[in-house]
Parts: C-alpha cells; structure tokens; sequence
C-alpha cells in the first residue's frame, strides 16, 4: 500500500469513529468499540509492521463492513434511561463465581493428569510438561471433555466475574470477580496457548464494560487517570504474557537476546500479520470458492460430526513479509465470508450492529440478561481482528450457559 492510501484507510476509519461517538454519545457503545478497535489496529499494524503486505482493496472491504455495522446501530431508536434498577439478586451470583474458582486449578489439575506426565516437581519437569502440551496440541491433541468442562466454567467465571467487579456492594465481592483471572492465568501458563487468556481477558473485560453501562454515566466513569493506567498496565502484561508462553513454547528455559528476537518477531506476527494474511487471502481467494458453512463455529460443527477442526482452524498461511514470517490468522471477517459469502456478509454486519445496539439499550435499562447476551458479542467484536472466538466451544458454551443463567435468575427475581 502506498503513503496515500494508509492514509486513506485511516482516515476513513478515524471519521467513522467520530460519527459512532456522536450518535451514541457513549465510549461503550458497540459500534463505538468496533470502530475503535480497528482504529487502534490499523494504526498499530501499519507502523509495528512497515514492510509487510496489506492490500488497500482488502481493507476498504473492512471499512464497508464497519460502516454497515454502524449503520445498523445507528437504526435503533435511543431511549432516555432513568436510573437502572437491577432485574436479579447477587446472591446466586456471587455463588456461581465461587464454583468457577473452583473450577479454575481443576482444570488445569485435570489438563496435567491427562499428559500422563504427573505434576512437575522442579523448573525442568515444568518446562518438559509444557512442551509436551505444545506439541500434543500442534499434533492436533485436544483437552480432555472433563478439562474442557472445567475450562467452560472458568470462563462463565469471567463474564460473571466483570460483572461482580462492578456490581459488587463490597470490596471483597469484587475481589472474588476479579480472581478469575489469574486462576486462568495458571492454566494458560501450562497449556502455552495465549488464546486461553485472551479469551477469557476479553469476556471479562466486555462484562464488566457492560455492567458499568448500566449504571449510567458511562464516559465519566471510564475516562479517569486510573483507569487509563489500569489500561496500559493490562496491555503491557498482556505482551509479557505473550512473551513467557512463547518461550515456554519454544526453548529449555533460557532467555538471550536471540531467543527475545525470536520472540518478539514471532509475536508481532500474530498482533500485526493478521491484516497481512486476510489482505493476501482476499486478494487471490475471496469470492472464488462456495461458502463453507460453519467455520466461524467450526468447534460446533465438529462436536456434531461434521469435520475436525484444526489447530489454527485455516492450514494455508502466508509470508507477511516476504521473509518466512508465515501467518494463518486472517480475521474474523474472512469466517463470515466463507460462512455466507458477499452479500450474506454484508447483511449479517448491519443485522448485528442492530441488534447489539439494541441489546445495549437494554442493558442501561438494568437487564442482566442483556448483559450476558452482549458480553459474548462485545468480546468477538474487540477480537475480531484476530479470529471468531465462536469457533471454540468453551467459549461458544460458556457464553450461552452465562445468558441462561442469567435469564433464570431474571425470572426468579420476577417472581419473588
């Protein structure tokens, strides 16, 4: 792409940002956040990754795709919410977490008892069961229903625990939200997959954005000092952690400048190749072969039979660079389009953008149910630079089991 065209591309986004916010008013909103995210990606990926190739037809599709998804939201009719009055007790709440903190070591206890490696004893032992994981993983092992259990209630327990950080009364409540996260943390430590996180990172990150906008006053709430250094704290973590799991991955151990070169190529790859590989795919693949129907759920579909998901669900990756930098992440956008091709693409984007923005309606009127349901698309929304996250089945599960409870708790409170 040429100096112009970035440019272009940017502007293009940066203005239909500043449209978003002037609609909804509110940082929280979700076309505000879609349009944001890309906003921070296309910049991040143009200047992180300057010698690799993006294709400006590529991106103007992306731009089409988040100018229907706002138009979309801008269809729904905003309403002027009193103060939010809760429609369920904490009290089911506040245990449902307990159990997901439980679930947490049990799943990675479960995880290591399946190895057959038992629990490492010294530091080689734990660099030794890692790399067994990594390899067991890339050889196309999956974890185990029982793990894969735990790992679904952990994640119930990042959505139910964003909301309990907000919703919380005491401080002890919110601290039992917030210790989800490195409950995860250790399981992702082991099983080296930095999506396990992320996943997870993002659930509670989308609820907890939700909850506090239904309390009201959203901007003010947000947009402090404090919470824009627990910003940058949670992004360089996020990178470190990145960078520990990739090492675990990859080595005995030890750490050299070559080994953090390594590193660090690798993992600027995976944040700024995926506009890369989904500019090379659309502009020698889309459009030419019949839709696949189901990759963007592809765990679904083969839990039901209907194939076996691969790691990475897409075998063909690209050379970003030109220099064996190999990338098969390709955005959520190309599931779609190999889902429902073109027009059913473009249909579905304004028809989410809709729907998400009605939901958020509801969500600042107190629902919590509302609350699950836009949880689970907010996280695929601020991921959908990367993959669909519906394509795993924790997540998938986690995400419709978190609404259900939700919902049942909504009709209790109904009723009392």
């Amino acid at each position: 792409m040429s100096g112009i065209e970035i440019i272009l591309i940017l502007l293009l986004t940066l203005m239909l940002l500043l449209a978003n916010l002037r609609i909804h008013r509110d940082v929280t909103a979700p076309a505000v956040l879609l349009s944001a995210v890309w906003m921070f990606v296309e910049l991040f990926s143009f200047i992180s990754a300057p010698d690799y190739f993006f294709s400006f037809n590529a991106l103007l599709w992306i731009q089409l795709l988040l100018l229907l998804f706002s138009g979309g939201a801008a269809l729904v009719k905003k309403t002027t919410h009193q103060t939010a009055k809760e429609s369920a007790s904490l009290k089911w709440v506040i245990r449902l977490q307990v159990l997901c903190l439980l679930a947490a070591p049990m799943a990675t206890a479960s995880m290591i008892r399946d190895s057959g490696m038992g629990f490492p004893s010294s530091a080689g032992e734990f660099i030794e069961l890692t790399q067994r994981l990594t390899a067991g993983r890339y050889s196309g092992e999956h974890l185990s229903m029982i793990t894969m259990g735990f790992l679904t209630l952990t994640y119930i327990g990042c959505l139910n625990g964003g909301m309990l950080a907000v919703k919380g009364d005491k401080l002890r409540v919110r601290l039992v939200g917030i210790a989800i996260l490195p409950l995860l943390l250790g399981f992702t430590v082991v099983y080296t997959a930095r999506a396990t996180f992320l996943f997870g990172f993002l659930f509670f990150v989308a609820s907890l954005l939700m909850s506090i906008a239904g309390k009201g006053n959203i901007n003010a709430t947000l947009l402090t000092p404090k919470n824009i250094r627990w910003l940058l704290v949670s992004a360089v973590s996020i990178v470190l952690i990145f960078m520990s799991t990739q090492l675990l991955r990859s080595g005995d151990g030890s750490v050299g400048m070559d080994k953090l070169k390594a590193v660090s190529n690798h993992l600027r790859v995976w944040f700024s190749g995926n506009l890369s590989g989904y500019s090379y795919w659309f502009d020698l693949v889309a459009g030419e072969d019949a839709p696949k129907a189901g990759m963007s759920i592809a765990g679904l579909v083969e839990l039901s039979g209907g194939g076996t998901r691969k790691p990475g669900i897409y075998q063909v990756a690209y050379d970003a660079s030109g220099h064996q930098e190999w990338t098969n992440i390709f955005t959520l956008f190309r599931y779609l389009m190999d889902d429902l091709g073109i027009v059913g693409t473009l249909l579905l984007l304004a028809l989410l953008g809709w729907i998400s923005t009605a939901l958020y309606q509801r969500v600042k009127s107190g629902s919590l149910v509302a609350i699950g349901l836009l949880s689970g698309i907010i996280a695929a929304l601020l991921f959908s630079f990367v993959t669909s996250i519906m394509a795993y089945n924790t997540v998938l599960f986690a995400w419709i089991g978190f609404s259900l409870f939700l919902s049942l708790q909504e009709k209790a409170h109904a009723k009392a």
